[in-house]
């Protein structure tokens, strides 16, 4: 289970340098698909699907104007957190399931 939580606190001409569809793999103790939307003011929503529990989770998040970007997939409470950084048409970052010890990478690109 993952769990996106982003947060925007940045000038809002550089946050919307990220809005569209982005999609993405994670991988290592869970592995899967991700794709999301980034709205023009940073926030971010989408569905993340795990290839191992075979279940789709939300995503919920932002990315302020550094790119920086925190997410949860699932429940705020024991979903998955997923961090990281935003580079031109690029992100990647880490996430941690810290209620099920489970860990791992994830990267992705702007599709449109």
């Amino acid at each position: 289970m993952f769990t996106f939580l982003l947060l925007a606190c940045s000038n809002d001409n550089t946050i919307s340098s990220f809005q569209g569809q982005w999609n993405g793999t994670f991988k290592g103790d869970d592995m899967g698909t991700w794709n999301a939307q980034i709205m023009s003011q940073g926030v971010v929503t989408g569905t993340a699907t795990s290839d191992v529990f075979n279940n789709p989770d939300e995503i919920s998040g932002s990315v302020d104007g550094d790119g920086q970007f925190s997410a949860t997939v699932g429940s705020t409470i024991s979903g998955t957190i997923f961090t990281g950084q935003f580079s031109g048409d690029r992100v990647s970052g880490s996430w941690v399931n810290q209620g099920n010890n489970l860990e791992g990478s994830w990267e992705g690109e702007r599709v449109d």
